[in-house]
């Protein structure tokens, strides 16, 4: 597994904060859209992805998101690095693995966890990677936690466009 570091996105002591060890990925379906989710409550957008638990393999654990997150089945089809990002506000420093996926499959409701669903998720394909970037950077948030993790999830989309346009997929 790719272990670059894309690069930190605070600055601030993590010794405060708790580790959690996450998985995400730019998933697309078979006709090149691109799945994010909109978290309607704070105001952000994100890509599927969650923790890994315990005694869990990470690509285990990004399998099990995408379909609890997107309702799709998935094939990872590359790595895209890590990310570290302190969300001092949530108490967390989130260290996600990155991936590149693909739906297989038929695609069925999300089956979001209640703070999920509290929170708003709304799965949203939108019709092209470039869009789905557009988008985001265009998403003022005004939640400065909240700021961070959609700057941390762009990265991995920008990324994965860049990977993409160099023809590494």
């Amino acid at each position: 597994m790719n272990t670059e570091k894309l690069q930190n996105t605070t600055s601030e002591s993590n010794e405060a904060l708790k580790t959690r060890h996450t998985a995400r990925a730019v998933l697309f379906d078979e006709s090149g859209q691109v799945a994010i989710i909109n978290v309607k409550k704070h105001g952000y957008y994100k890509i599927p992805g969650g923790g890994i638990e315990d005694g869990e393999d990470i690509e285990a654990a990004i399998q099990r998101e995408i379909m609890e997150e997107s309702g799709c089945n998935s094939t990872i089809i590359n790595e895209l690095g890590q990310r570290e990002t302190s969300i001092p506000g949530w108490g967390i420093h989130d260290i996600s693995s990155g991936f590149i996926a693909v739906a297989t499959g038929e695609k069925s409701a999300p089956n979001y966890e209640d703070y999920e669903t509290a929170r708003g998720f709304d799965i949203e394909w939108f019709p092209s990677l470039n869009k789905a970037i557009d988008t985001i950077e265009n998403n003022s948030v005004e939640n400065p936690d909240a700021r961070l993790l959609q700057e941390r999830d762009l990265a991995f989309l920008k990324l994965a466009r860049e990977k993409l346009a160099q023809g590494e997929i």
